[in-house]
């Protein structure tokens, strides 16, 4: 399974990116985190793609999570 980080909180990273992975790949991808500095867009897609962990810092979503593949939206 691949594993996906988000570097940041776009109506992109959610019409796009989040909810087809969510919704569509479930099974060959996952998403482990999204960093963004405005929190509250960063949790809105959060939560509306089944709860993966928000972070404030990139380099420490890189740390916590290993995710195979990072897109920058």
């Amino acid at each position: 399974m691949k594993t996906f980080a988000f570097a940041g909180a776009s109506s992109r990273c959610l019409a796009m990116y989040a909810q087809p992975i969510v919704n569509d790949y479930k099974d060959s991808a996952r998403i482990v985190g999204i960093f963004d500095p405005n929190q509250v867009r960063a949790h809105y897609i959060s939560q509306d793609c089944g709860g993966f962990p928000v972070f404030s810092d990139f380099d420490r979503m890189l740390q916590d999570t290993h995710p195979d593949c990072v897109i920058v939206t």
